[in-house]
């Protein structure tokens, strides 16, 4: 038996008087833009457009038997049975039961609220009486009603097989190892012990006899000459299992030497139970249809409005529900009531929908981006002939900014930059008055056109700031510590020109947000920083401060005047902290040790030195002696030998003896400068 049931012209709602469209157009354009009522324009009234629509809803009924398990007794509310077979029985009756009375049910159900809007179908009401619980108890199959079920790890007994000694109740014994002898500590496992004996023996220096102490071995009075006694811890090489105490097996730690477990199935009762009844379970299947209506104001009703919100925009007209073979199909007539306006704006026609009593714009198809297409194509050039490490040529870009941010909108995604989502919040939050393509566009052009501004006024000082960490880097390597080399003298120019840098960034940021209105510059600190360009700028500037730092620190090491100071420097250092040591008469005694090199040491590399050039050029030069009053610490390497250049300015030839790599911590290099002269000069 198939029951329809019709409740005609339920609700009814009327529209407005045209000509509101535009205004609310204008409404959300103004706070939002630069723009205003005056940019919309609309030739023609508003159009009423009225939509048929039907919402068919079908709601079916499942049922099916739910079984549960447990512990213990039945609970107090459910009917207890005498076996599973009477409970087999008494489930498919209810079950049969529920299906039969489920189109009674339904319409009882439909005829209590008929007019009541897209209702959902509890389970419960597919039933014409409420099902009943059954169950039944039976003895644990698990511990056959003992409650308790026997450790598998013991078998039931308690104690199992000792692990130490493998059920022996006997080990090796620990000192002597199975072996029942041990070292005896008197000789050490040697056997014998020695002593001392007197001699007379002749002395011929003192031509008489003298006494003297002979050393002779003895046996071991304690082992008897074996070297090992009898260990007495032991029987036959075998001592009593400690952790079993000799007997063999230990308490079971499964089940604590109980031999046996309370039972988790039946929670130690001995008895558990099954129970069942009979559920509903409903699958709601849901369809929209359109009457005769443009493909746009479908498809804007289908995207933005929720089939909960249908009525809201129009009216109600009729309900239909129709029962049968426990299915409910209801099928919901409405009307959706709309305003349609043809609008022009920046040289372009716009259709707008109005839908529901007050006429609700849900959305402005991307209205504002045409807009707005003239201020980014602006900014988009006004870009293209500044490059990021540039100053600008002109001062276009600059207007071409504060023109763009003058829109709320365009602010707004200015604050977005650093978020994932901006396309889209932007569109869900301005309804379609933009769409995904301008915010993208107008991201990525604020980002070029802040990262530009930002740096349009750093290159000189970001030079001069480079410049002052290399001065800086000389300064610490020819006045500072002489443990300082050129890296330390690096880092501690880095640290300076980072501090100058801050400076500058404060400077730079707050020139760009002066640039701007107060209160659009105060919200666009962080999105400066979002544009990347702090960040490239931080790096190129870091990367530039430690190489020049670097660059001329190196250098500074290689300048004469420098060099030797910073030497003496680590020389009077070197030798405050070594101890004094007394001077050596001459040159030949001055030689090599462990901490210093040897003055003879360094004359006789020039001199090797010079022996080969002799004989390869056919000259007669000979080393002098080196400064006496100098001292070098240990090479850890070769020594070199090379020419002092003219540049130095020198009366006579001289070579330089130079250490690459020294064992003193304070100087690293050394030089040394030994005078040359000709055989027979």
């Amino acid at each position: 038996m198939v029951d329809i049931f019709t409740f005609p012209d339920l609700q009814a709602t009327a529209l407005p008087s045209g000509g509101c469209i535009a205004d609310s157009v204008a409404a959300h354009l103004e706070p939002a833009t630069r723009f205003g009522r005056s940019d919309v324009r609309q030739d023609a009234p508003d159009q009423l457009v009225a939509v048929n629509l039907t919402l068919t809803q079908v709601q079916e009924v499942h049922f099916d038997v739910v079984w549960h398990a447990g512990a213990r007794q039945l609970p107090s509310d459910i009917t207890q049975l005498a076996n599973g077979t009477r409970l087999k029985v008494e489930l498919n009756t209810q079950l049969g039961m529920a299906r039969d009375g489920c189109d009674d049910a339904l319409r009882a159900w439909v005829a209590h609220d008929p007019r009541a809007y897209r209702r959902v179908l509890p389970p419960e009401a597919a039933f014409r009486h409420s099902p009943g619980r059954y169950g039944i108890e039976f003895t644990c199959q698990h511990c056959y009603g003992k409650c308790q079920v026997q450790c598998d790890g013991c078998a039931g007994a308690g104690r199992v097989s000792c692990p130490a000694c493998h059920g022996a109740g006997n080990v090796h014994c620990h000192q002597c190892a199975g072996t029942t002898r041990l070292t005896c500590s008197a000789c050490i496992g040697s056997g014998h012990t020695t002593g001392q004996v007197s001699e007379q023996r002749w002395d011929a220096d003192a031509n008489a006899y003298v006494t003297i102490q002979v050393p002779v071995k003895r046996p071991c009075l304690a082992c008897g000459g074996a070297g090992s006694i009898h260990c007495i811890a032991c029987t036959f090489g075998q001592a009593q299992c400690g952790a079993c105490a000799g007997l063999r097996s230990v308490a079971c730690k499964g089940c604590g030497g109980a031999g046996c477990f309370d039972c988790a199935e039946c929670a130690a009762t001995g008895v558990q139970h099954e129970w069942a009844s009979v559920t509903a379970s409903v699958s709601t299947h849901e369809e929209l249809t359109f009457g005769a209506v443009d493909a746009t104001l479908e498809a804007l009703i289908r995207e933005r409005i929720g089939a909960a919100e249908l009525p809201a925009y129009g009216s109600y007209l009729e309900a239909h529900h129709v029962v049968d073979r426990a299915a409910l199909g209801s099928r919901y007539e409405l009307r959706i009531d709309a305003l349609y306006a043809r609008l022009h704006a920046a040289a372009r026609h716009f259709s707008v929908y109005g839908l529901g009593p007050q006429a609700r714009v849900l959305d402005f198809v991307n209205i504002v981006g045409h807009l707005l297409e003239n201020d980014l194509v602006t900014l988009e050039r006004a870009l293209a002939p500044v490059s990021f490490w540039s100053r600008p040529k002109d001062t276009a870009l600059l207007p071409a900014l504060k023109q763009f941010v003058a829109s709320e909108l365009n602010l707004l995604i200015a604050e977005q930059l650093g978020a994932q989502p901006a396309a889209g919040a932007m569109q869900a939050h301005f309804k379609g008055m933009v769409d995904a393509a301008y915010v993208q566009r107008a991201s990525a052009a604020l980002r070029q056109g802040f990262g530009r501004l930002y740096g349009a006024g750093l290159p000189r000082p970001a030079l001069w700031v480079a410049g002052a960490a290399a001065v800086a880097s000389v300064m610490v390597y020819a006045f500072g510590p002489s443990t300082y080399g050129p890296f330390i003298c690096t880092l501690w120019a880095a640290l300076a020109g980072a501090a100058l840098w801050i400076g500058v960034e404060m400077l730079s940021l707050g020139r760009i947000m002066r640039s701007f209105p107060q209160q659009i510059g105060a919200r666009l600190h962080s999105q400066i920083k979002a544009g990347g360009g702090v960040t490239k700028w931080r790096i190129a500037v870091a990367a530039g401060v430690l190489a020049s730092a670097l660059l001329a620190a190196t250098l500074a090491s290689k300048v004469p005047f420098i060099a030797r100071h910073h030497q003496a420097s680590a020389l009077a250092q070197l030798a405050a902290q070594a101890p004094s040591a007394p001077a050596a008469s001459g040159i030949e005694q001055d030689r090599s040790t462990a901490e210093k090199e040897g003055l003879y040491e360094i004359r006789q590399a020039a001199r090797k030195f010079l022996i080969a050039h002799n004989k390869k050029n056919k000259t007669t030069f000979k080393a002098l002696e080196p400064n006496l009053n100098e001292q070098y610490p240990k090479c850890s390497t070769a020594l070199s030998v090379a020419w002092v250049p003219k540049s130095y300015g020198l009366a006579q030839p001289a070579l330089f003896v130079r250490c690459k790599k020294s064992v003193s911590k304070h100087e690293r290099k050394w030089e040394s400068i030994v005078p040359v002269a000709r055989r027979g000069g």
